[in-house]
Protein backbone atom coordinates (compact mmCIF):
# COMPACT_ATOMS: atom_id res chain seq x y z
CA UNK A 1 0.00 0.00 0.00
CA UNK A 2 0.88 3.53 -0.60
CA UNK A 3 -0.66 6.32 0.96
CA UNK A 4 -0.77 10.14 0.21
CA UNK A 5 -2.71 12.19 3.00
CA UNK A 6 -3.48 15.81 1.71
CA UNK A 7 -4.20 18.49 4.15
CA UNK A 8 -4.84 22.12 5.36
CA UNK A 9 -3.58 21.15 8.56
CA UNK A 10 -3.63 23.66 10.94
CA UNK A 11 -6.52 25.79 9.26
CA UNK A 12 -9.13 23.72 11.62
CA UNK A 13 -8.19 20.97 14.51
CA UNK A 14 -9.30 18.26 13.25
CA UNK A 15 -6.77 17.72 10.71
CA UNK A 16 -4.54 17.17 13.29
CA UNK A 17 -6.67 14.78 15.06
CA UNK A 18 -6.93 12.61 11.58
CA UNK A 19 -3.48 12.67 11.43
CA UNK A 20 -3.07 10.61 15.01
CA UNK A 21 -6.18 8.38 13.84
CA UNK A 22 -4.32 7.22 11.43
CA UNK A 23 -0.96 6.89 12.84
CA UNK A 24 -2.85 4.72 15.87
CA UNK A 25 -4.67 2.64 13.63
CA UNK A 26 -1.40 1.62 11.28
CA UNK A 27 -1.96 3.70 8.70
CA UNK A 28 0.79 5.77 8.10
CA UNK A 29 0.83 7.78 5.44
CA UNK A 30 4.19 7.23 2.97
CA UNK A 31 3.23 10.81 1.75
CA UNK A 32 1.97 13.69 3.41
CA UNK A 33 1.71 17.16 0.92
CA UNK A 34 0.46 20.27 3.08
CA UNK A 35 -2.24 23.32 1.42
CA UNK A 36 -1.39 26.49 1.39
CA UNK A 37 2.25 24.92 2.71
CA UNK A 38 3.47 27.41 5.33
CA UNK A 39 6.34 26.43 7.59
CA UNK A 40 4.41 26.53 10.88
CA UNK A 41 2.29 23.81 9.37
CA UNK A 42 4.88 21.61 8.64
CA UNK A 43 6.15 21.99 12.03
CA UNK A 44 2.62 20.96 13.17
CA UNK A 45 2.63 17.84 11.00
CA UNK A 46 6.92 17.35 12.27
CA UNK A 47 5.67 17.21 15.60
CA UNK A 48 2.89 14.74 15.34
CA UNK A 49 4.47 12.17 13.32
CA UNK A 50 7.56 12.31 16.17
CA UNK A 51 4.83 11.80 18.75
CA UNK A 52 4.21 8.33 17.28
CA UNK A 53 7.97 7.62 15.86
CA UNK A 54 7.25 7.95 12.03
CA UNK A 55 9.26 10.65 10.81
CA UNK A 56 11.28 8.13 8.97
CA UNK A 57 8.11 6.95 7.46
CA UNK A 58 7.18 9.60 6.16
CA UNK A 59 8.28 12.45 3.25
CA UNK A 60 6.49 15.70 3.44
CA UNK A 61 5.79 18.31 0.71
CA UNK A 62 4.70 21.88 0.83
CA UNK A 63 2.91 23.40 -1.70
CA UNK A 64 3.56 27.13 -1.71
CA UNK A 65 5.39 29.74 -2.94
CA UNK A 66 9.42 30.29 -2.83
CA UNK A 67 8.94 32.87 0.04
CA UNK A 68 7.43 29.51 1.76
CA UNK A 69 10.22 27.55 1.06
CA UNK A 70 12.86 29.10 3.73
CA UNK A 71 15.47 26.40 5.06
CA UNK A 72 15.19 23.57 2.56
CA UNK A 73 15.57 20.04 3.71
CA UNK A 74 15.58 21.00 7.51
CA UNK A 75 14.47 18.16 9.37
CA UNK A 76 14.30 15.78 6.46
CA UNK A 77 10.99 18.30 5.54
CA UNK A 78 11.30 18.07 1.82
CA UNK A 79 10.05 22.05 1.04
CA UNK A 80 8.99 22.09 -2.94
CA UNK A 81 7.79 25.38 -4.60
CA UNK A 82 5.44 24.47 -7.57
CA UNK A 83 7.98 24.01 -10.10
CA UNK A 84 10.04 21.39 -8.82
CA UNK A 85 6.55 19.81 -6.52
CA UNK A 86 5.31 19.69 -10.45
CA UNK A 87 8.29 17.30 -10.95
CA UNK A 88 7.36 15.13 -8.33
CA UNK A 89 3.46 14.77 -9.33
CA UNK A 90 5.19 14.04 -12.95
CA UNK A 91 7.57 11.19 -11.50
CA UNK A 92 5.56 9.12 -9.39
CA UNK A 93 1.76 7.31 -8.18
CA UNK A 94 -0.05 6.12 -5.02
CA UNK A 95 -2.16 3.47 -4.74
CA UNK A 96 -4.59 5.79 -2.66
CA UNK A 97 -4.98 9.17 -1.89
CA UNK A 98 -7.11 10.91 1.00
CA UNK A 99 -7.39 14.33 1.19
CA UNK A 100 -8.81 16.28 3.72
CA UNK A 101 -8.13 20.26 2.78
CA UNK A 102 -8.48 22.42 -0.41
CA UNK A 103 -6.66 20.40 -3.27
CA UNK A 104 -4.51 23.03 -4.15
CA UNK A 105 -1.53 21.91 -6.28
CA UNK A 106 -3.11 18.54 -7.49
CA UNK A 107 -5.17 18.90 -10.25
CA UNK A 108 -4.72 17.04 -12.96
CA UNK A 109 -1.08 16.00 -11.52
CA UNK A 110 -2.37 12.88 -8.71
CA UNK A 111 -2.48 9.89 -10.01
CA UNK A 112 -3.81 6.90 -7.72
CA UNK A 113 -6.54 4.34 -8.22
CA UNK A 114 -8.41 5.72 -5.16
CA UNK A 115 -9.44 8.94 -3.89
CA UNK A 116 -11.38 9.96 -0.32
CA UNK A 117 -12.42 13.18 -0.76
CA UNK A 118 -13.31 15.93 2.13
CA UNK A 119 -16.08 17.63 0.44
CA UNK A 120 -19.04 18.02 -1.58
CA UNK A 121 -22.77 17.46 -0.71
CA UNK A 122 -25.88 15.24 -1.86
CA UNK A 123 -29.56 16.19 -0.53
CA UNK A 124 -30.29 12.42 -0.92
CA UNK A 125 -28.90 11.58 2.66
CA UNK A 126 -29.72 8.74 4.93
CA UNK A 127 -31.47 10.45 7.91
CA UNK A 128 -30.52 13.95 6.82
CA UNK A 129 -29.35 16.51 9.52
CA UNK A 130 -32.49 18.62 10.11
CA UNK A 131 -30.43 21.79 8.51
CA UNK A 132 -30.24 20.53 5.27
CA UNK A 133 -33.77 19.29 4.82
CA UNK A 134 -35.21 20.42 1.28
CA UNK A 135 -31.67 22.41 0.62
CA UNK A 136 -30.54 21.08 -2.96
CA UNK A 137 -27.06 22.81 -2.77
CA UNK A 138 -24.86 24.19 -0.56
CA UNK A 139 -21.18 25.69 -0.46
CA UNK A 140 -18.44 23.30 0.28
CA UNK A 141 -14.99 25.06 1.88
CA UNK A 142 -12.80 22.10 0.50
CA UNK A 143 -13.82 21.97 -3.37
CA UNK A 144 -14.29 25.99 -3.49
CA UNK A 145 -10.99 26.32 -1.52
CA UNK A 146 -9.35 25.67 -4.74
CA UNK A 147 -12.31 25.25 -7.30
CA UNK A 148 -9.95 25.27 -10.65
CA UNK A 149 -7.88 22.57 -8.57
CA UNK A 150 -11.11 20.36 -8.24
CA UNK A 151 -12.85 20.44 -11.20
CA UNK A 152 -9.35 19.50 -12.54
CA UNK A 153 -9.27 16.21 -10.19
CA UNK A 154 -13.14 15.50 -10.57
CA UNK A 155 -12.25 15.04 -14.23
CA UNK A 156 -8.90 13.40 -14.16
CA UNK A 157 -8.61 9.98 -15.73
CA UNK A 158 -5.65 9.42 -13.91
CA UNK A 159 -8.15 8.61 -10.54
CA UNK A 160 -9.42 5.54 -11.02
CA UNK A 161 -12.08 6.05 -8.32
CA UNK A 162 -13.52 9.03 -6.43
CA UNK A 163 -15.43 9.11 -3.06
CA UNK A 164 -16.52 11.87 -1.83
CA UNK A 165 -17.59 12.63 1.89
CA UNK A 166 -19.95 15.21 2.20
CA UNK A 167 -21.26 17.72 4.80
CA UNK A 168 -24.61 16.10 4.26
CA UNK A 169 -23.11 13.31 6.60
CA UNK A 170 -20.07 14.43 8.02
CA UNK A 171 -21.45 17.38 9.87
CA UNK A 172 -23.21 15.05 11.87
CA UNK A 173 -20.05 13.26 13.30
CA UNK A 174 -18.70 15.42 16.21
CA UNK A 175 -16.24 14.54 18.67
CA UNK A 176 -18.99 13.40 21.05
CA UNK A 177 -19.38 10.70 18.52
CA UNK A 178 -15.71 9.94 17.97
CA UNK A 179 -14.89 9.32 21.90
CA UNK A 180 -17.68 6.34 21.43
CA UNK A 181 -15.35 4.78 19.09
CA UNK A 182 -11.68 6.36 19.59
CA UNK A 183 -10.03 8.75 20.81
CA UNK A 184 -6.23 9.12 21.11
CA UNK A 185 -4.07 7.29 23.57
CA UNK A 186 -1.02 9.54 22.79
CA UNK A 187 -0.83 11.49 25.56
CA UNK A 188 0.03 15.03 24.48
CA UNK A 189 -2.57 14.45 21.32
CA UNK A 190 -5.18 13.61 23.53
CA UNK A 191 -4.11 16.73 25.67
CA UNK A 192 -4.64 18.65 22.55
CA UNK A 193 -7.71 16.65 22.09
CA UNK A 194 -10.04 16.78 24.91
CA UNK A 195 -9.41 20.72 25.00
CA UNK A 196 -12.05 20.52 21.80
CA UNK A 197 -15.63 21.06 22.63
CA UNK A 198 -18.10 17.87 22.60
CA UNK A 199 -20.15 19.38 19.68
CA UNK A 200 -17.03 19.76 17.22
CA UNK A 201 -17.43 18.33 14.24
CA UNK A 202 -14.73 15.74 13.09
CA UNK A 203 -15.31 15.85 9.35
CA UNK A 204 -11.52 14.94 8.18
CA UNK A 205 -11.62 11.85 10.60
CA UNK A 206 -14.85 10.75 9.45
CA UNK A 207 -13.06 10.75 6.03
CA UNK A 208 -10.25 8.57 7.36
CA UNK A 209 -12.21 6.10 9.30
CA UNK A 210 -14.06 5.21 6.19
CA UNK A 211 -10.96 4.73 4.50
CA UNK A 212 -9.94 2.62 7.00
CA UNK A 213 -13.03 0.36 6.68
CA UNK A 214 -14.07 0.92 10.89
CA UNK A 215 -17.16 3.13 9.53
CA UNK A 216 -19.46 1.64 6.85
CA UNK A 217 -20.35 4.26 4.45
CA UNK A 218 -23.70 4.57 1.98
CA UNK A 219 -23.01 5.90 -1.27
CA UNK A 220 -24.95 6.99 -4.31
CA UNK A 221 -23.49 6.69 -7.97
CA UNK A 222 -23.45 10.54 -7.90
CA UNK A 223 -20.99 13.24 -9.09
CA UNK A 224 -20.26 16.94 -7.41
CA UNK A 225 -21.19 19.40 -9.38
CA UNK A 226 -21.10 23.27 -8.60
CA UNK A 227 -24.06 26.20 -9.72
CA UNK A 228 -21.68 28.87 -9.06
CA UNK A 229 -20.71 28.74 -5.53
CA UNK A 230 -22.94 25.95 -4.50
CA UNK A 231 -22.25 22.45 -4.82
CA UNK A 232 -24.55 19.49 -5.18
CA UNK A 233 -24.64 16.18 -6.81
CA UNK A 234 -25.76 14.71 -10.57
CA UNK A 235 -25.89 11.13 -10.80
CA UNK A 236 -23.40 9.12 -13.20
CA UNK A 237 -22.36 5.98 -14.58
CA UNK A 238 -18.45 6.81 -13.71
CA UNK A 239 -16.37 5.46 -10.55
CA UNK A 240 -17.32 8.58 -8.84
CA UNK A 241 -19.31 8.45 -5.54
CA UNK A 242 -21.01 10.66 -2.56
CA UNK A 243 -21.80 9.83 0.74
CA UNK A 244 -25.25 9.52 2.04
CA UNK A 245 -24.99 7.88 5.19
CA UNK A 246 -23.11 5.49 7.39
CA UNK A 247 -24.40 2.26 8.62
CA UNK A 248 -23.12 1.42 11.37
CA UNK A 249 -23.24 4.69 13.60
CA UNK A 250 -26.35 6.63 14.43
CA UNK A 251 -26.04 9.73 11.99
Amino acid sequence: MTLLLHTDVGHDPDDAVALSYLLERGYCPDYITISPGFQEQADIVWSILGEYGKREHCQIFIHGTEKTNHEPGKHKIFMCGFSSSERFWNSFCVKDAIVIGPPKGLGDRLRCNRIFFQGGYSQNSVNPLPKFLGVPAVQSFNPSGARDDFKKLLASDSVKEKRYIGKNVCHGFTKADLVKIWSPKNKRVKSFFDKLEPKKAMHDVLACMIYTGEINPIWEQATPVFNELLMSTTPTSDNIYSLIGITNYEV
